[in-house]
């Protein structure tokens, strides 16, 4: 397979230096003629007021100023081009992000529960990690009333954390229970869990 995958590999890098390579080249084509052709204009523009002013048609100072407003207009151009790569890279990052958050699928409508309020009931809980296979916790058993308190000791790596992850629904449970005034994790939207639990 290495020969297979080196080969892949230094198509899709060839590829990519080809197409940067033009771009970088049409970049300077853009950029050096913008340059051009704003000194052409701003020439042309000191030729213009010359010949007025010395038609005493246009004083020194409007020649000036002329030439100094012409040039900050033209100046936006000049930067926009110079910074086009910027510009669509940003383009193409929105596009990507708009793309991403277009595919994520819409909550299901929920029945909207009251807040809860009077008890957490965590029955036979057992989590297991991302892989499926490594148990980090089970056969957790409490129940709290509102007002009474818990404290979760223990060593380093005991499933402190992943005891708080699994009450929040971060780690999935693959067995047992999470309550909230006798409603299940998966009975409550995200947005209300967030109202919720801190």
């Amino acid at each position: 397979m290495l020969g297979n995958v080196q080969r892949l590999w230094r198509d899709a890098h060839d590829k990519r230096v080809t197409v940067q390579t033009s771009a970088a080249d049409w970049q300077s084509v853009f950029s050096s003629s913008s340059k051009t052709l704003r000194l052409v204009l701003q020439s042309a523009v000191l030729g213009v007021g010359a010949y007025l002013a010395i038609a005493n048609q246009l004083s020194p100072g409007a020649l000036i100023a002329a030439s100094i407003i012409f040039a900050r207009a033209l100046a936006p151009i000049d930067q926009s081009i110079a910074q086009w790569r910027v510009i669509t890279g940003a383009q193409q990052a929105y596009n990507r992000l708009k793309e991403t958050l277009a595919n994520i699928p819409a909550e299901p409508e929920m029945n909207v529960l009251a807040p809860p309020k009077h008890t957490l009931t965590v029955t036979d809980l057992s989590l297991k990690a991302p892989d499926g296979e490594t148990v980090l916790m089970e056969g957790a058993n409490f129940s709290l009333r509102a007002g009474d308190g818990l404290g979760i000791i223990g060593p380093s790596g005991g499933g402190k954390s992943t005891l708080v992850r699994g009450l929040l629904g971060i780690v999935p449970a693959t067995s047992g229970e999470v309550r909230f005034d006798g409603a299940t994790l998966d009975q409550w939207s995200k947005e209300q869990q967030s109202q919720f639990v801190g």
